[in-house]
């Protein structure tokens, strides 16, 4: 299991995104566990924003929402 935490989107560093693409690609977890804030202030974009990047992850994903959601 890999695991995510905080990836605050709208705030999101799209450099340390494409590492862990980098990393899941390598290590070819079976799943994927995010915890904590998805986006940084629950705004319609940036939840589609995380969306689309989770969506275009390879392994099965859980999310747990923070209080940014």
């Amino acid at each position: 299991i890999f695991h995510l935490s905080d990836l605050h989107f709208g705030l999101e560093d799209r450099t340390a995104l494409a590492w862990v693409e980098g990393c899941i690609a390598r290590e070819k977890p079976e799943a994927l566990a995010i915890t904590g804030d998805l986006t940084m202030r629950a705004r319609r974009r940036e939840f589609v924003a995380a969306v689309a990047w989770i969506g275009a992850l390879a392994p099965p994903v859980t999310i747990e929402v923070g209080d940014h959601d």
